[in-house]
């Protein structure tokens, strides 16, 4: 289910250790990124439609709700800014995803040319969309109510099918 989504988010980012420190960073709907590195990440576990973040000692360091999540992405990038008193990475000051949530076509501003991959909470690949700079629409009148992953640029967003 949402399980084997989290295992491959945790997936992508190993695939990108060799290179810069590895973070997770999780948008909450209001206040300040959580930006952890994978390092002191001892487990990631979704239980209850929460997301929890424990150190290797089972303490944990981090939870929010997943209806409170925007979206959830690794990043191995430039370092995090601060804009305001937000702590933010560039590259999600980039990618808007909206309207969300959503009841039929979900808009993407300043995607990356690629694939967008819309993904349902079990981890089933819903639909690919092949973008190329600019805006990116995603047709999702056909799916159920419910939470869906979006993975654009590098990030994965978290998107409300009502």
């Amino acid at each position: 289910m949402r399980k084997t989504l989290l295992l491959l988010l945790f997936a992508v980012a190993f695939g990108s250790l060799a290179r810069a420190e590895v973070s997770l960073v999780v948008r909450p709907l209001t206040g300040a990124d959580q930006i952890t590195a994978l390092r002191s990440i001892g487990k990631l576990v979704y239980s209850g439609d929460s997301l929890y973040l424990y150190d290797a000692e089972q303490v944990l360091i981090y939870q929010e709700a997943l209806v409170n999540v925007k979206h959830v992405r690794y990043s191995d990038e430039e370092p995090p800014i601060t804009v305001g008193d937000e702590t933010q990475n560039i590259a999600s000051l980039q990618v808007s995803v909206y309207p969300n949530p959503t009841t039929d076509v979900l808009y993407i501003d300043n995607a990356e040319a690629g694939e967008v991959r819309l993904y349902s909470a079990d981890g089933r690949l819903m639909q690919v969309v092949e973008a190329t700079e600019g805006r990116v629409e995603v047709n999702m009148s056909g799916y159920p109510a419910g939470t869906y992953v979006l993975f654009c640029n590098n990030q994965a967003f978290s998107v409300i099918k009502k």
